[in-house]
Order: structure tokens, then sequence, then C-alpha cells
């Protein structure tokens, strides 16, 4: 609904319409695609695919919680790489890549070795090192291959194994050069692992 307006415009519409629910105990279906207007004008959220409701939540239960890869895509975890399991050692999960091995930390161990899982990451979920920083697991070597400045945000694009990834995160003051050399750090809490399922099967989350 406030897709046609100014950023700033659009920021204070929604804080307006904020007010007007709360001051008025009004309920109201919002039905948006926007994640910003979804999670700051909803004290529910219901996630739809194909006219059914596949997850419902707070806010913050389904962004931390995604239940399948289309809500995590949706949440904003669109770097997704297609793998193998493994290894599963209690809650922790290793998960072979075109980017490398990942190691993460699960709620539930459902998946088994050799079964193909897609790992989404929200760009926020990565950060990058100078060469030589860090440990060994989770760290990754890539060339940065674009970055952008947007005022309260850096946007990297970078490449490890010829994989395009898209990080960002809050600006720190400095600037990595494009085409620059770099360590690339996977966050085990911001990545979720999907079972690949068969045909017509719902698939199978293991969540940090």
């Amino acid at each position: 609904p406030l897709s046609n307006l100014d950023s700033l415009l659009r920021e204070e519409m929604r804080r307006e319409l904020r007010q007007l629910l709360t001051d008025n105990a009004i309920t109201v279906l919002y039905v948006t695609h926007d994640l910003v207007e979804a999670m700051g004008l909803s004290e529910r959220i219901v996630v739809m695919d194909s006219g059914e409701a596949v997850q419902l939540g707070s806010p913050d239960e389904v962004y931390r919680h995604p239940g399948n890869l289309l809500v995590a895509q949706l949440m904003g975890a669109t770097n997704t790489f297609e793998g193998t399991v493994a290894k599963v050692s209690g809650v922790n999960v290793e998960f072979e890549s075109a980017i490398g091995t990942v190691r993460l930390a699960t709620l539930d161990s459902g998946l088994r070795v050799g079964d193909r899982a897609v790992l989404a990451v929200r760009p926020s979920g990565f950060r990058l090192h100078d060469i030589g920083e860090g440990s060994s697991w989770n760290h990754f070597g890539c060339t940065v291959a674009r970055s952008s400045y947007t005022g309260e945000m850096m946007e990297y694009e970078v490449l490890v194994n010829g994989v395009v990834i898209i990080v960002r995160y809050p600006f720190a003051g400095s600037r990595l050069i494009s085409r620059r050399e770099a360590i690339l750090e996977v966050v085990g809490s911001e990545c979720w692992l999907f079972a690949i399922p068969d045909p017509g099967k719902d698939s199978e989350i293991l969540s940090p």
C-alpha cells in the first residue's frame, strides 16, 4: 500500500498507521510484499504461498525461525547454496557446498550424512576480514567485486569459487576496495539449512 511513496513519506506513514492502530485498538488485515512494512506494522505475520498459510507467528519468530526456504527468502535470506550434509555430530552439522564446508549448530539434527540440502543466508549473515584474520572454520577466501556505500550500510558483492554472494552490514568507517582479496566469514547463527524435499513433500528445517 505504501510502495508508491518516496522513502521519507513511507517511513512517516508507517509510523502514523502504527499509532492509529495502537490508539484505536483496531485489528487490521494488511497485505504487503514489503518486509519492512510487515515487520514494522504487525503483531502477527502470516506468510502465504499459493493461497495457503505456510507460517504464522510474531515478527520476531518468523524472522528468526523461518519454517521453510520460501519464508527464509521472504525474510531476507537471499543467498542460497545447494550442497550435501557431510557430518552430523549432535547439534553440529557440516555442510559441503560450492563455497566450501560450512559448520553450523542446529536445534534439530533431522538431516543425515549424504542428504541434499540448501543453505540460506541473509546478506547480514556474513563478515569480511583482512587476509590472515579469523579462524579456519566458516572462513573462505574471496574477491570483493563491488562495494556500495548507502550512508548507513555497506553492501558488497563478493566471489567465492565463482559464486556471487551479497554481503550487507552497517558502515563501520572503513571501505573495502573493489577487486581486493579478503576473507568471508559465514555467521552460523544467521543461516538456515533446509532439506531438498522429494516432489510433493515439504522442506525440513535445521535452524540455528
